[in-house]
């Protein structure tokens, strides 16, 4: 009879290494060669485990300083499959926590590893009140410096157990699941457009840094300009901070900068899909709210939202949101099941119009349109097998009339051949 080892009920989840997936796919299964353990990964699950007893062990039998050295060798997901099947290697960890966990960290984050500690940096509630514009200004220029050392190994061993444990515990519980869930989402829509209906495969490894450095972008911009921040730190042309926002994205280039913008769309498309979904119960017309109307606030102080029924002001509320970040989006995506706590949720996070998307498209304005492929994160023989480069280039040089309401062709004006021959030559 198969039955899987558990831990006491006394023990205390390990915040690195707690996470669940999230609209992952299929069941995946994690198998430890010649071991016992196997993990099994449905879809929208905690991680369900499954072990033998009844199988020879030999890697739990092998000697301590070896064990260290294979805890050594796995990523964060890995490791936290590992530990949670096998109470041999759970002990083993808990020993040497914190040296697996840098390593295991090093292993996950590779080159994005330095990205993810200044999200974490600046994710701080204190970072607001305690850095000035001149203190961001050089914030980002000591991110510029740790950004360009080829050499991230190691880089971890200088930081404390707090910084460790709290850059973990965001990868794992909020980064994996969306990976996995953008990826989907993305390769559907580019399915959808190329008319292309064959299995795309999992993300190569280069995929995977490009999709996690864009998810870690877009939250520092988030951390440093979005509107949970104080005004100050809100963008607009004639605003302090608006070398502060160039310099970022002069610092990370126009492919990296598309990704990010690429996360932007997708989380943007997820909060219309929401405000579709609660429309009339936010509705300051529903009689529930007896007609009551605050001017100039886009939540009424009962929780009625103002300008539903104008797009461009729709926009503005969905864009202001999007840039509260990840932790929100995380939430409304994949946390709140029930429709009275979704309202309720929103209700109280809807944002202020006017922060983070006006500079964006005074300087970086593009179409969503194939932002919503994901266009700059895939493969060469990805995008070969979709027919994706040879869609942009035709897209961007057609002369003929788009498929849209509005009859013109959206690309025409945003991207050059050049560029996209630069963001699809991989």
């Amino acid at each position: 009879m198969h039955s899987a080892p558990r831990l006491s009920e006394s023990s205390t989840p390990d915040p690195g290494l707690t996470a669940t997936t999230a609209n992952g796919g299929p069941p995946q299964t994690i198998t430890v060669p010649g071991s016992s353990v196997s993990v099994s990964v449905p879809e929208d699950s905690q991680v369900k485990l499954e072990c033998n007893p009844q199988l020879n062990a030999p890697l739990e039998n092998l000697p301590p300083e070896i064990r260290l050295q294979l805890l050594f060798t796995l990523g964060l997901a890995e490791l936290r499959a590992l530990v949670s099947a096998s109470p041999v290697f759970h002990q083993q960890y808990v020993l040497d926590r914190m040296s697996v966990l840098r390593r295991c960290l090093e292993t996950t984050l590779r080159s994005v590893t330095a990205d993810a500690f200044a999200v974490y940096q600046s994710g701080s509630p204190d970072f607001p009140k305690t850095h000035t514009n001149d203190m961001v200004a050089e914030f980002l220029e000591s991110h510029q410096r740790r950004r360009s050392s080829t050499q991230y190994s190691g880089f971890t061993e200088a930081l404390t157990e707090n910084e460790v444990v709290g850059m973990a515990a965001f990868h794992s519980s909020i980064i994996e699941p969306f990976m996995q869930h953008y990826s989907s989402w993305a390769l559907a829509n580019l399915e959808n457009s190329a008319k292309d209906s064959q299995n795309h495969g999992p993300l190569s490894e280069t995929e995977e840094i490009r999709l996690m450095r864009a998810f870690y972008l877009f939250q520092l911009c988030c951390n440093i300009f979005g509107p949970d921040r104080r005004e100050e730190y809100w963008v607009s042309a004639m605003s302090p901070e608006h070398d502060i926002f160039y310099k970022l994205f002069d610092m990370v280039g126009p492919r990296q900068t598309e990704a990010a913008h690429c996360i932007f769309t997708f989380a943007k498309e997820k909060y219309r899909e929401i405000l579709r979904d609660i429309y009339w119960d936010v509705h300051r017309k529903n009689p529930k709210f007896g007609g009551r109307r605050s001017e100039g606030l886009p939540v009424d102080p009962d929780g009625a939202f103002d300008a539903l029924d104008n797009g461009w002001e729709t926009d503005e509320i969905i864009e202001a949101t999007a840039a509260r970040g990840l932790k929100l989006l995380h939430t409304v995506v994949f946390k709140i099941k029930d429709h009275t706590h979704l309202v309720s949720t929103m209700q109280q996070h809807v944002a202020p119009c006017g922060s983070l998307e006006y500079d964006l498209t005074r300087r970086y304005y593009r179409s969503d349109l194939i932002r919503r492929w994901g266009f700059v994160m895939w493969d060469a023989p990805r995008l070969a097998r979709t027919g994706l480069k040879e869609i942009l280039a035709q897209a961007v040089d057609w002369e003929g009339e788009w498929d849209d309401e509005r009859g013109d062709n959206p690309l025409k004006d945003d991207y050059s051949s050049a560029e996209i021959e630069m963001f699809t030559t991989l």
